[in-house]
């Protein structure tokens, strides 16, 4: 019985040796095949690429030649052809970045919050001069409109938010000036949403961000915390966002104390201005009759 067990011991053995060679076996065949595949396909692209290179260049030597064998005439209609293609490319371009526009404005025309007492008026950009890009620009709408000096003029941003762009500062008849918030004319009553500080918004050099002065000393003031309009100033609806506070640094509070008198924050306005074409006047009630 003995010898029984110790047979069946050295069979068992036996089996889970050739068991182990064969799993052995099938390891070192899957290298040797992924060395050799790699191996070979270098070897491939090496031995096929003067070929390769041959026949591109063969091909090229055949279409130049071909280009300078056609008559002058026959390429110049060729390259009309292709300018006006590209034209007409670039003319799609521009009508879907018009249409990506437009779609932004009517997202931001269907979340617009209702302002009790205002009437607003969509109105396009029809003039801008290189010299005061960011801060000024003409609209199409005017006196004629219920347009006023004063008003309140917003935006859609990039998320098709409405944002606060500027305020009207001239009108004539079918046209009106808005000043932006990176204008010195453009002064805006302002609240942090945080806990409603009040303060001024204006601009000191218009090659700097504007800046929120007047605020209280003990206010709750945050990196990056928004900015909205007070709704204090008649002309102006409240609750629009107009910016963010910027940092002033690492560990260092957003908000300075001048002269312990207020507190003063910098911030940067919401809008982009470079990309606005659509915008909303907000007019008073009742403007339009006068």
């Amino acid at each position: 019985m003995n010898m029984d067990m110790n047979d069946e011991n050295l069979k068992g053995k036996k089996i889970y040796r050739i068991l182990l060679f064969i799993f052995l076996g099938i390891v070192l065949l899957v290298a040797v095949y992924a060395s050799l595949r790699r191996t070979a396909a270098r070897f491939s692209r090496d031995f096929m690429s003067p070929f390769l290179r041959t026949v591109t260049v063969t091909e090229d030597g055949v279409f130049y030649a071909a280009q300078l064998a056609k008559p002058k005439k026959q390429l110049a209609a060729e390259v009309q052809t292709l300018q006006e293609r590209n034209l007409i490319l670039e003319a799609k371009i521009r009508t879907l970045q018009n249409l990506q526009t437009e779609n932004r404005t009517l997202r931001a025309l269907l979340k617009m919050p209702e302002s009790p007492g205002f009437t607003p008026i969509t109105a396009e950009i029809s003039g801008r001069t290189a010299a005061q890009w960011r801060e000024r620009f003409v609209i199409n709408r005017g006196w004629a409109d219920g347009i006023r000096v004063g008003n309140a003029v917003a935006a859609p941003d990039d998320s098709g938010n409405l944002v606060m762009a500027g305020r009207v500062i001239e009108v004539s008849g079918g046209t009106a000036v808005v000043a932006t918030v990176f204008s010195g004319d453009c002064h805006l009553s302002v609240i942090t949403e945080s806990d409603n500080s009040a303060g001024g918004m204006k601009v000191l050099d218009e090659n700097t961000l504007p800046v929120v002065r007047y605020l209280p000393i003990g206010g709750k003031y945050q990196d990056y915390g928004k900015i909205l309009t007070s709704g204090i100033a008649e002309d102006t609806p409240a609750n629009i966002p107009v910016a963010t506070i910027v940092p002033r640094g690492k560990d260092v509070p957003p908000a300075a104390i001048i002269d312990q008198l207020y507190a003063e924050v910098r911030v940067s306005p919401l809008i982009r201005i470079d990309t606005v074409r659509t915008v909303v006047v907000f007019t008073k009630n009742g403007d339009a009759a006068k």
